[in-house]
């Protein structure tokens, strides 16, 4: 599950990162709409075999997407985090995501940038409640926390087992990595060390 959590990521970074097209925004959208549908299928089934073509499907397609749109902040703060730690991947990716989400869209704030209109647009791809782009992207958000429910995901990096203080002492060195990473420069938003480390200590 943790690959196909990588291949959501891959497809939301690549939907709302500085290099998106149409084309890329095209095949992002698809590779969520199938993550989406038959994850959990593959999860309670591994046996589905269709589920797992479509799915071997969808890593393909958010791929191509992000070989060309680029990727974000996600990718960045997992890369550190997973080195240091010794996480795997699509599981710092899943445990990242929703806090990157909030921040890119400042849902904080107005919630109003481009970020969050692209977003909102995924929640009502997915035909969830989107009557503004602030109920947009709380619901794609919404809809990833129930996502990782279903595959018995943790919402928090303290679930991990990884020690608090050990943790907290080695966040800005993480996030200095992550300020030089080379998905950084096309993250929607050009994050602050500061906005990361508040990102690192809200996914604890």
């Amino acid at each position: 599950m943790d690959t196909g959590l990588d291949v959501l990521t891959h497809a939301t970074e690549a939907y709302v990162a500085k290099n998106a097209t149409d084309f890329t925004d095209a095949l992002a959208e698809k590779a969520i709409k199938i993550i989406f549908e038959h994850l959990p299928i593959l999860f309670n089934d591994c046996q589905a075999d269709d589920s797992r073509d479509r799915v071997h499907n969808a890593s393909c397609l958010s791929g191509i997407a992000f070989n060309n749109a680029g990727l974000g902040i996600v990718h960045s703060l997992s890369h550190a985090m997973g080195a240091r730690f010794h996480i795997p991947h699509g599981r710092c990716n899943a445990l990242l995501l929703e806090e990157v989400i909030a921040y890119n869209a400042n849902l904080k704030g107005t919630a109003d940038n481009e970020a969050a209109k692209k977003y909102a647009q995924l929640a009502e791809l997915l035909h969830l409640p989107a009557r503004t782009v602030r109920e947009g992207v709380v619901s794609y958000l919404d809809a990833i926390t129930q996502l990782k429910k279903q595959l018995s995901i943790e919402n928090k990096l303290s679930q991990l087992g990884i020690n608090e203080a050990d943790f907290m002492k080695t966040i800005t060195e993480m996030s200095e990595a992550a300020l030089l990473d080379r998905c950084t420069p096309t993250n929607p938003i050009e994050p602050t060390k500061e906005a990361l480390e508040k990102i690192y200590q809200n996914s604890y």
